[in-house]
């Protein structure tokens, strides 16, 4: 989620990732480290770097509702995407992926249930990358929680800090 004020920004975005490469190679390395499963690692890696792909689910539903319905997704602009303009434009974050509660269904799974490190490789790129999200955003740290965010109606201002 970029910074509230979304002053769009594509180098930022681009500064931003580069953090969260980092922090995610950390983690695959620990995950590594740990599990001596390089499928695991590298599962981890991707998960904790790709994370904000689910930032594609919200620009895609921007174009629809504003541009005219399925026709609209034809308009789609790495710039307007990468730089996070059209939050201004939209006003909401549903991001559906950043959710503690996936991390937290995760680690329960792990402890309770199934303890297959497939569900820690899981719950530590997730927490890794929403760490990386609340130092380096601007934001209500209950907005990492897909519930919050769905009771105050996704809306932007709702999640501001």
């Amino acid at each position: 989620m970029n910074d509230i004020n979304c002053s769009p920004s594509v180098e930022k975005t681009l500064k931003h990732e580069m953090v969260h490469l980092a922090v995610s190679i950390g983690v695959a390395l620990f995950v590594q480290v740990t599990y001596f499963d390089t499928m695991l690692s590298v599962f981890t890696l991707a998960l904790a770097m790709f994370l904000d792909a689910d930032h594609l689910f919200d620009y895609a539903l921007y174009l629809y509702k504003s541009e005219g319905g399925i026709f609209g997704l034809s308009k789609f602009s790495i710039k307007e995407f990468l730089s996070g303009a059209y939050f201004q434009k939209w006003q909401k974050f549903i991001t559906p992926l950043h959710a503690w509660e996936i991390a937290i269904a995760s680690l329960l799974l792990y402890f309770f249930w199934l303890p297959y490190p497939i569900f820690m490789s899981i719950a530590l790129a997730l927490s890794s990358h929403y760490l990386v999200d609340y130092f380096t955003n601007n934001v209500n740290k209950k907005a990492y929680f897909i519930t919050y965010r769905a009771k105050n109606g996704f809306v932007k201002k709702a999640i501001a800090s």
